[in-house]
């Protein structure tokens, strides 16, 4: 009986968007200067967050590349991984947990992070979708239960959404941080109930609320924010009273992934570093010091080095602590992490 490293490993087949041997794009998608050579697994991280990767892990539509990849991931129950794309087609695209291409969801382009809920009855997707400027709520296929738009917001004006968490008791979530880096907050029907935060550096100020979530660690539950020009991570809780900075000189954080008691924080400058319960760095994974690389978008496939980033952006956990990470890339590039034993 195969391994399960090496059943993954048989799934790096020509439609993989982490081998850049596709054909060139139809949407306008930059095409690689040149292909990438296939990749040998790559052990990384220490201590309690060590993972090797798994190369050509990710199946995409035939034909394609991934396409731009400025979004999220998230996972379901049955651990189903749903993948956001920049284009229409295809605009977020389910896999199952050895990454093969189950289906795709149309219509959403550019949503730029993706949560799933469980609501008890059902999983439901919500979605900071920054290409129509709104937050959605939809089924797992995709079928639009409800959405709140730029209009809605009070006197108008943009709404450059980049992140999206809802609460225990159904509240809503949403990062302005393209625009205003406020977070507004809705009910569970979508409508508008406050907002908190004010751009700046000083302690509970934002500069580009780039990601939140929901901290299910401790005995209540808190949000996580992604204060990306800040260099930080700043806590408050769920009425939106600022609590503390958790984390600092980060290298402009992202998005974040929780596993038991860890956290993984995807850092656009090349890294993606993981915290314990008491919010210290016990992990450092696929470090990039390459200024022409580190939070760069356009770094071709063939410039690519296994195990180490360019631009983290999303991630998720799956259930067995698994980490599934998304580089800022012009032609998409998804890399799965295979979780080992501490040592």
């Amino acid at each position: 009986m195969k391994t399960p490293l090496a059943a993954l490993l048989l799934l790096a087949a020509p439609l993989s968007a982490h081998d850049g041997l596709h054909p060139a794009p139809q949407d306008g998608t930059p095409a690689a200067s040149a292909p990438r050579a296939p990749a040998e697994p790559v052990e990384v991280g220490r201590g309690p967050a060590r993972f090797v990767t798994v190369p050509g892990w990710c199946e995409v539509p035939e034909g394609e590349y991934y396409g731009s990849t400025h979004g999220g991931i998230a996972v379901a129950k049955d651990g189903s991984v749903f993948l956001t794309r920049e284009a229409p087609q295809h605009s977020i695209t389910v896999h199952d947990p050895a990454g093969k291409l189950l289906r795709s969801i149309d219509g959403y382009p550019s949503i730029h992070d993706l949560k799933i809920v469980d609501e008890g009855e059902r999983e439901v997707l919500y979605a900071a979708h920054l290409g129509g400027q709104r937050v959605v709520k939809m089924t797992l296929k995709g079928e639009l239960l409800w959405e709140f738009r730029a209009d809605q917001l009070p006197g108008g004006g943009e709404f450059k959404v980049t992140a999206v968490a809802v609460g225990p008791d159904g509240r809503v979530y949403a990062c302005d941080g393209y625009n205003s880096s406020r977070i507004h907050v809705l009910d569970a029907e979508g409508k508008y109930l406050t907002s908190f935060g004010e751009q700046g550096s000083e302690p509970g100020q934002l500069q580009t609320s780039h990601g939140i979530a929901v901290d299910p660690r401790g005995d209540t539950p808190t949000l996580l924010v992604a204060d990306r020009e800040n260099h930080r991570v700043q806590r408050f809780d769920l009425d939106g009273k600022f609590l503390e900075v958790v984390a600092k000189d980060l290298r402009r954080p992202c998005a974040f992934g929780f596993w038991g008691e860890y956290v993984a924080i995807a850092e656009l400058r090349g890294r993606v570093v993981v915290l314990d319960g008491k919010n210290e760095v016990v992990s450092e994974l696929g470090t990039n010091d390459d200024e022409t690389q580190a939070g760069v978008h356009g770094v071709p496939p063939a410039a690519w080095r296994e195990g180490v980033f360019t631009a983290p952006h999303g991630l998720a956990y799956d259930r067995a602590g698994n980490l599934i990470v998304m580089d800022w890339n012009q032609t998409g590039r998804i890399t799965f992490l295979r979780r080992l034993a501490a040592r």
